[in-house]
Parts: C-alpha cells; structure tokens; sequence
C-alpha cells in the first residue's frame, strides 16, 4: 500500500497536481512511520520536500530535506547523504543563502566523488555552476556549466544535456551573449518535445521569448510566447484527461482497499466463531470427562460398600 501512494504522488506530481500529489506522499509517509520503516520515512520526506520544492514553498521544503538528510546520516548510506545534501543545497539557493547552499553542494558533490558516480558529479557541479550566477560570477558560471555540458555529452545523458543546456542559456543571457544562448535552446528544444518533457519544453519557450526581447527581436519574442501558450493549453487539457485516468485507478484502489480490509474483518470474524466453537467443544469434552471420573468414583464407593456389607455377613455367619 505504501509503495502504491507513493506511485499515485509521483504520478500526480508529473501531470502538475502537486495537492494531489502531497496528499498521497503524505499517506505513504504516515505508513512508513507506522512499520517504523527509516528508508521509508526518509523516502517520504525528501518525495514531500520535492513538492514543496516545486510549489514554490523553499522554507517549508528546506525542513523536509534537511530531516531527511538526519535520517540518511543515521542510516549511514552515502548515496542518499549526498542526494539529500544537493537538494538542501539547491533550496537554499532558491531562499538565496549562499553561503549555506555552497557548504552542502560542494559536500554533495565530493561524496558522489568518492561514490564515482560520473553523472551525480556533474549534477552537482551544474548546481555549483547555478551558484555561481547566483552570485553574479557570470564568467565562472558559464565556464563551470560548459565543462558540465561536454561531459553530459560525452556520458549521454539526456536530461542532464538539456538541464545543462537551459543554464548555460541562463548565463548566457546574463553575459549578453544572446546568439549563444539561442544557439543551446533550440536543441534543447528539440530534445523535450521528442522526449515530450512538456513541461520543460514550456520553460524554455519563455526563456527564448526573453532572450529574444533581450535582443531586439520582438517578432521572434512573440513567436516563442504563441508557442509556449499553445502548449500551455495543450498541457492542461492532457493533465485534466490524465487527471481523470488516474482518479479512476485511485478509486478501484481504494475499493480493492475496502474489501481486503473487509475481508480481513470476516476472516477475523471466522477465527473468532471458530475459536468459540473450539471452546466450547473442549468445555463439553472437560465436562464430560469430569462427570466420568465422577461416576468412576461413585461407581468405587458402590463396589466398596458391597464389599464391606459382604465381609460382615460372612463375619457374622461364621461367629
């Protein structure tokens, strides 16, 4: 059950629901501290940070993924250490504390070091990279983001590439450097409507009309906003088709739910008769072992009379 609301929150999370999608990390979460499951309640914490993460709600965000990382640490597992540090790292970057958000994405980073994870490596650094503009070092940026981008090429790993891709726009678009950033956005671009990453997709059509009202091209500019509205609405109406879908399954789960636990209640219900009936088998059974031994006893204390009264008749026959 547990892992079956975590499937429904990420489903949900996908097609933008993000209530929906905190309702169902929730449950999973309130079973995992029920079964006193750490992996679980970690899992449950770092899924709901996510959420909030994506709502716009950093400070609420930061204290799921920070009590996940105290549940990793205690459970020693270096992987989830570092995935819990980028993504403290990474909120507090959003709340703009820098200081704070350098310390834990440097640490990420040299724990995915010390795992040799070649693609965690760069994830991290691409935040470092983030960082880095963050701050205002735009050259350091662009260099640390470029560096990020040849080696996602050369270990092919598409998400990474387009992720890397719009940063590195991102920079660009700061640096003044307009061609360039066009240049990383249209294969991008290209990339997420054939993977159909939608939603990413819509992110960088704004970021194009900006770069181009950056740079002078109005019509350009007006033509990446008509796109970008145009998936807009194809978005919502696949998310209210899908939404629908997925209500459906959430509602046939739920009454698989009620009878399992129906059942269970009858299958309670038929030991319980049992066990009464059992007993009160064994109590007849005692009872009539008891009015045996009884009769045993009456039936010694008859034979023993007779006894007796026999012995005097011979007594007084031969006196």
């Amino acid at each position: 059950v547990q892992d079956v609301y975590n499937s429904f929150g990420v489903v949900y999370d996908f097609l933008g629901q993000l209530e929906s999608s905190l309702e169902f990390h929730s449950k999973a979460l309130t079973l995992a501290r029920r079964l006193n499951d750490t992996n679980g309640v970690a899992s449950g914490l770092y899924a709901i940070g996510e959420v909030h993460r994506s709502m716009s709600e950093h400070q609420l965000a930061l204290q799921y993924f920070r009590d996940a990382l105290d549940l990793d640490k205690k459970s020693g597992s270096v992987k989830n250490i570092a995935y819990s540090h980028n993504k403290v790292g990474i909120t507090l970057l959003a709340l703009e504390r820098h200081k704070q958000a350098r310390f834990h994405l440097t640490r990420s980073r040299d724990l995915f070091t010390q795992l040799k994870t070649p693609r965690d490596i760069q994830w991290a650094t691409s935040n470092l990279g983030k960082l880095a503009l963050a701050e205002g070092n735009v050259a350091g940026a662009r260099q640390t983001l470029a560096a990020v981008l040849e080696q996602s090429l050369r270990g092919k790993w598409p998400v990474m590439i387009n992720r890397t891709r719009i940063a590195l726009a991102e920079a660009d678009l700061a640096a003044g450097e307009h061609d360039s950033a066009i240049a990383h956005l249209e294969p991008a671009l290209q990339d997420t409507l054939a993977q159909q990453a939608l939603r990413t997709a819509l992110r960088i059509y704004r970021l194009q009309a900006d770069v181009y009202e950056a740079a002078d091209q109005p019509v350009a500019a007006l033509e990446a906003l008509r796109r970008g509205y145009a998936l807009e609405h194809e978005l919502f109406d696949a998310a209210r088709t899908s939404v629908l879908a997925v209500m459906q399954g959430e509602a046939r789960f739920e009454q698989q739910a009620n009878a399992l636990r129906l059942a269970k209640q009858e299958r309670q219900l038929s030991v319980l008769a049992l066990e009464r009936e059992e007993t009160f088998r064994l109590g007849g059974l005692l009872t009539l072992l008891a009015l045996f031994v009884v009769a045993l006893l009456i039936f010694g204390r008859v034979v023993a009379i007779r006894q007796n009264k026999r012995l005097s008749l011979e007594v007084h026959a031969k006196t």
